[in-house]
């Protein structure tokens, strides 16, 4: 018996089941015209001003086209005075 094993002898162990999971799996036509709505929508854009850097931090997950939604640039930020 494995030092491991020794340690688990005496405390049960759960009965595991499989489980399966599925996400709806949307279609996005026009990424660049969809991610645009959305960047506006979230109000972001407000604290961002010319010759700003900013970084984009994007997940995989699910998205199939993940290298060309983190390469849409420019965003259509509103333009004005620091």
């Amino acid at each position: 018996m494995g030092f491991i094993a020794g340690l688990l002898e005496s405390i049960p162990i759960p009965r595991f089941a499989g489980v399966t999971q599925k996400f709806d799996r949307p279609r996005i036509d026009d990424l660049a015209a969809t991610f645009q709505k959305l960047i506006d929508a979230s109000g972001v854009l407000e604290s961002v001003f010319p010759q700003m850097k900013i970084a984009l931090a994007v997940g995989s997950r699910g998205i199939s086209k993940l290298i060309a939604l983190s390469r849409i640039r420019p965003f259509a930020a509103p333009m004005r005075a620091a």
